[in-house]
């Protein structure tokens, strides 16, 4: 049986040299792996990339959705990457998480919009006893933080609101009164969805029979953090600067009042410590930045400085010992 690419999904961030971000295990949903199975359908996963190959000339129902969870594998990821510290927070705990979908697109478009998701739960409830002040308990696990207002009541009026709510014992309040017993109506609200730890997003893919086999998805939400790049030099003295083709670097040696300075002179107290500093930020970037160099007194002593690590905030430490320059960790 031969097979034949449908789809490719890419995660792009400029962080790489190459391009693409391997942080990710894309992770087909149940509903998903369910589909992959009815098709005979194959995955083939690289590194920050999903190809999904099917039988020559498959037949899939138009608009059918193939979901993929976006699990997070290298914390470092968070590092170096400018993302809103609340929004991963709230998707790495299970709240709202990023959802990149096709569902809009017309057949030429590849770029897959960043968008929210937000799992919606729907408890359904009988009223046994109608009353102004009438107690319903969740049935599932709702997000943290849910206010009254932010539940959706149907099958009552159409106005109704809920009246209280106790999220400690997941309780809700309604006035039940002017309806009779045994009314049915439902519950709406946020829920944690049952996905697996270390989700960060959702990838949706509604295929679409007017496409050419072969179709590339590119993600290209993600892009760098960018931090003052700072390196410190144990054994420094005077005449040492550093340039760039990127930036400008002061220096200034023994900084006061400087918390890296002060651990690194406890740490050599015969040595005087150097600190250089960019005039403005620079984005992380896995690949050695070109053209950063220390001199001495005008001669290049180091050439292309390696990049300070996002882990250590943008900071690179550096010991001349012996005549030799040694790169350290904070």
């Amino acid at each position: 049986m031969k097979f034949e690419r449908l789809f490719k999904i890419a995660i792009q961030h400029a962080y790489y040299s190459n391009g693409i971000s391997p942080d990710f295990d894309l992770m087909a949903t149940p509903e998903c792996a369910k589909l992959l199975q009815k098709y005979k359908l194959r995955l083939q996963q690289l590194p920050g990339v999903l190809e999904i190959y099917g039988p020559e000339g498959v037949s899939i129902a138009d608009s059918s959705s193939f979901d993929f969870w976006m699990r997070l594998v290298s914390p470092d990821f968070l590092q170096f990457t400018n993302l809103n510290t609340q929004t991963v927070e709230s998707a790495l705990r299970g709240y709202a998480f990023f959802r990149f979908s096709n569902e809009t697109l017309n057949k030429t478009d590849i770029i897959l919009p960043p968008g929210r998701y937000e799992h919606t739960v729907y408890d359904h409830f009988k009223v046994t006893k109608p009353a102004k002040e009438d107690y319903f308990f969740l049935q599932g696990a709702a997000v943290p933080g849910l206010k009254r207002e932010n539940f959706i009541i149907q099958g009552l009026f159409a106005a109704q609101k809920s009246t209280g709510y106790t999220e400690e014992l997941r309780r809700i309040q309604l006035d039940t009164s002017s309806f009779e017993e045994g009314r049915d109506f439902w519950v709406g609200y946020h829920g944690i969805p049952p996905w697996p730890a270390g989700v960060l997003g959702l990838i949706q893919i509604f295929l679409n029979k007017s496409w050419a086999s072969g179709k590339v998805f590119q993600i290209n939400h993600f892009s760098p953090a960018s931090a003052i790049w700072k390196y410190y030099l144990a054994g420094a003295a005077d005449g040492y600067s550093i340039t760039s083709d990127k930036n400008t670097f002061s220096y200034v040696l023994d900084p006061p009042d400087d918390e890296i300075a002060q651990q690194l002179s406890a740490r050599y107290p015969n040595e005087k410590i150097g600190r250089f500093t960019a005039t403005s930020e620079l984005p992380y970037q896995e690949q050695v930045l070109n053209g950063i160099k220390l001199l001495k007194n005008g001669a290049v002593v180091l050439g292309n400085l390696p990049n300070p690590s996002p882990a250590n905030k943008g900071i690179q430490i550096i010991r001349k010992q012996d005549n030799k320059y040694i790169f350290l960790t904070k």
